[in-house]
């Protein structure tokens, strides 16, 4: 039995020596694998990142919110004679479109997504005061 494993060890030897290109088309096949699976990892990673940074948004969105409402609800009553209700919509909704803004352009400018306590630090003082 070992005569046959040698003799068979020998003949594919030899024939892979007459074909070098077979033996370098298999391993680069399986770079090839590897690759396509390490690009598919990145890709879903990429997704479940931005999701992540998505969902933080929002949530940061719905608690700024809160506070500019339940600030709002604490000014005096003469307050209101002075501002305009639509006003207090308007700011409202910039809030939302002012965290997505500066999100995309942090991660835009500097070439990765910006860490959690970013988002409040990158908002100015003219979106949050009241």
């Amino acid at each position: 039995m070992s005569y046959f494993f040698y003799f068979y060890f020998l003949v594919n030897f030899s024939l892979a020596m007459l074909n070098p290109g077979r033996i370098l088309e298999e391993e680069m096949t399986r770079y090839a694998y590897y690759y396509s699976g390490l690009g598919a990892g990145v890709l879903v990673a990429a997704y479940i990142q931005v999701s992540f940074w998505t969902l933080a948004a929002g949530r940061q969105i719905k608690k700024i919110r809160q506070e500019f409402f339940h600030a709002i609800l604490r000014q005096e009553i003469g307050w209101f004679d002075i501002s305009d209700i639509t006003e207090l919509n308007t700011r409202l909704t910039e809030i939302h479109s002012g965290v997505y803004q500066r999100m995309e352009a942090h991660s835009c400018d500097n070439g990765h997504q910006p860490y959690p306590g970013t988002l409040y630090s990158c908002l100015g003082k003219d979106t949050l005061s009241v």
